[in-house]
């Protein structure tokens, strides 16, 4: 009998072209004020196109986007939010009317 270990689990998770396809966005704050980084997809079937966005103030910034690079929008935006931690914005993962 096969054993799914939690590290598989995650990677079978994460590469999930239906879990992937899902536009999300996390909610960074600090004292009063907020940091929007979002994961967006042109289309729910594929993780690419993709792009993240990056709303301070109320502004958007378009920081990352891909044509064909698969995980590519992901790890970015992963990157960015750990960068925020460490800036001390913490940040938590919305969930989004449309999932």
């Amino acid at each position: 009998m096969y054993k799914i270990t939690p590290g598989i689990f995650a990677i079978l998770l994460f590469n999930s072209p239906v879990f992937a396809a899902e536009s999300y966005s996390y909610l960074c704050s600090n004292q009063g004020k907020e940091r929007i980084i979002s994961v967006n997809y042109a289309k729910k079937s594929a993780n690419t196109p993709c792009e993240v966005v990056y709303t301070k103030d109320g502004k958007k910034q378009k920081m990352w986007s891909a044509e064909s690079r698969e995980n590519y929008c992901e790890k970015k935006a992963q990157s960015f939010i750990e960068q925020q931690k460490a800036w001390g914005w913490p940040c938590q993962k919305q969930i989004s009317a449309e999932n």
